[in-house]
């Protein structure tokens, strides 16, 4: 990281007319609404708004599941094993999924 400033610094020192270094100012800091979860609605494209409702509809569908634990996992093995599991792979489900 070192090197990487050093020829940073190396280059804008090279740029500048001779005798005279270049000083540059830090960047100005971001709004504080500009962090991580704190975008205005307003400042979304219309492909942006899109894809947050998406996810937001599908994050409500994930909440109004009212399977229990085990339920979920079953529902999940049940399709891993391709939807209609074999005996044996009803033993193996019913062991994965003992622990919910």
């Amino acid at each position: 990281m070192h090197i990487a400033l050093f020829i940073g610094m190396a280059g804008m020192l090279a740029m500048a007319p001779a005798g005279q270094p270049i000083i540059q100012s830090p960047p100005p800091a971001p709004p504080p609404s500009a962090g991580p979860g704190n975008v205005d609605w307003n400042n979304l494209t219309p492909r942006e708004r899109a894809i947050v409702e998406a996810f937001q509809r599908e994050r409500a569908d994930e909440e109004r599941d009212e399977r229990t634990a085990r339920e979920r996992c079953i529902d999940e093995q049940v399709a891993h094993h391709g939807g209609s599991p074999s005996a044996l792979d009803w033993e193996v489900i019913e062991l994965h999924c003992s622990g919910n």
